[in-house]
Protein backbone atom coordinates (compact mmCIF):
# COMPACT_ATOMS: atom_id res chain seq x y z
CA UNK A 1 0.00 0.00 0.00
CA UNK A 2 1.32 3.25 -1.04
CA UNK A 3 1.80 6.36 1.31
CA UNK A 4 -0.21 9.39 1.48
CA UNK A 5 2.61 11.21 0.09
CA UNK A 6 3.47 8.27 -2.51
CA UNK A 7 0.16 8.97 -3.94
CA UNK A 8 0.96 12.69 -4.38
CA UNK A 9 -0.04 14.58 -1.36
CA UNK A 10 3.58 15.06 0.07
CA UNK A 11 3.19 16.79 3.79
CA UNK A 12 -0.19 15.46 4.17
CA UNK A 13 -0.29 15.01 7.93
CA UNK A 14 -3.46 13.95 10.04
CA UNK A 15 -3.53 13.93 13.68
CA UNK A 16 -6.29 12.84 15.65
CA UNK A 17 -5.64 15.18 19.67
CA UNK A 18 -7.32 15.90 22.73
CA UNK A 19 -7.37 18.95 24.93
CA UNK A 20 -9.38 19.30 28.13
CA UNK A 21 -11.14 23.14 27.49
CA UNK A 22 -13.04 25.25 30.46
CA UNK A 23 -15.64 27.57 29.47
CA UNK A 24 -15.15 31.26 28.74
CA UNK A 25 -14.35 33.19 31.88
CA UNK A 26 -13.05 30.65 33.54
CA UNK A 27 -11.03 32.42 36.08
CA UNK A 28 -7.45 31.94 35.29
CA UNK A 29 -5.93 30.87 38.69
CA UNK A 30 -8.71 27.70 38.30
CA UNK A 31 -7.24 27.48 34.38
CA UNK A 32 -3.51 27.08 35.99
CA UNK A 33 -4.50 24.62 38.68
CA UNK A 34 -5.84 22.25 36.07
CA UNK A 35 -3.29 22.81 34.08
CA UNK A 36 -0.59 22.15 35.99
CA UNK A 37 -2.62 18.92 37.73
CA UNK A 38 -2.46 17.64 34.20
CA UNK A 39 0.87 18.40 33.54
CA UNK A 40 1.88 16.74 36.92
CA UNK A 41 -0.79 13.41 35.97
CA UNK A 42 0.98 13.28 32.43
CA UNK A 43 4.49 13.55 33.64
CA UNK A 44 4.11 10.10 35.81
CA UNK A 45 6.00 7.55 33.86
CA UNK A 46 3.19 4.94 34.53
CA UNK A 47 0.53 7.24 33.30
CA UNK A 48 2.50 8.19 30.32
CA UNK A 49 3.52 4.50 29.22
CA UNK A 50 -0.33 3.27 29.63
CA UNK A 51 -1.22 6.54 27.39
CA UNK A 52 1.45 5.27 24.70
CA UNK A 53 -0.36 1.54 25.17
CA UNK A 54 -3.04 3.34 24.10
CA UNK A 55 -2.14 5.12 21.03
CA UNK A 56 -1.65 8.57 22.57
CA UNK A 57 1.12 10.67 22.58
CA UNK A 58 0.98 12.64 26.05
CA UNK A 59 1.78 16.37 25.62
CA UNK A 60 0.78 18.25 27.91
CA UNK A 61 2.11 22.30 28.28
CA UNK A 62 0.58 25.42 28.97
CA UNK A 63 -2.81 26.35 28.10
CA UNK A 64 -1.18 29.17 25.37
CA UNK A 65 0.21 26.16 23.90
CA UNK A 66 -2.63 24.82 23.10
CA UNK A 67 -4.11 27.58 21.70
CA UNK A 68 -1.27 28.09 19.34
CA UNK A 69 -1.69 24.25 18.21
CA UNK A 70 -5.43 24.68 18.02
CA UNK A 71 -4.96 27.72 15.91
CA UNK A 72 -2.64 26.11 13.36
CA UNK A 73 -5.14 23.04 13.31
CA UNK A 74 -8.14 25.81 11.72
CA UNK A 75 -5.22 27.23 9.22
CA UNK A 76 -4.80 24.01 7.63
CA UNK A 77 -7.80 22.49 7.79
CA UNK A 78 -10.08 25.50 6.72
CA UNK A 79 -8.79 25.26 2.98
CA UNK A 80 -10.25 21.83 3.14
CA UNK A 81 -13.72 22.12 5.14
CA UNK A 82 -14.55 25.27 3.17
CA UNK A 83 -13.92 23.35 -0.30
CA UNK A 84 -16.02 20.32 1.01
CA UNK A 85 -18.88 22.85 2.21
CA UNK A 86 -18.80 21.35 5.19
CA UNK A 87 -20.48 23.50 8.11
CA UNK A 88 -20.81 22.49 11.60
CA UNK A 89 -24.63 21.74 13.16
Amino acid sequence: MKTVAEQGYPGYEVIAWNALYAPRGTPAQVIATVNAAMNKALARPETRQRLLELGFEPAGGAPGDLATFAKSERTKWAPVIKSAGLKAD
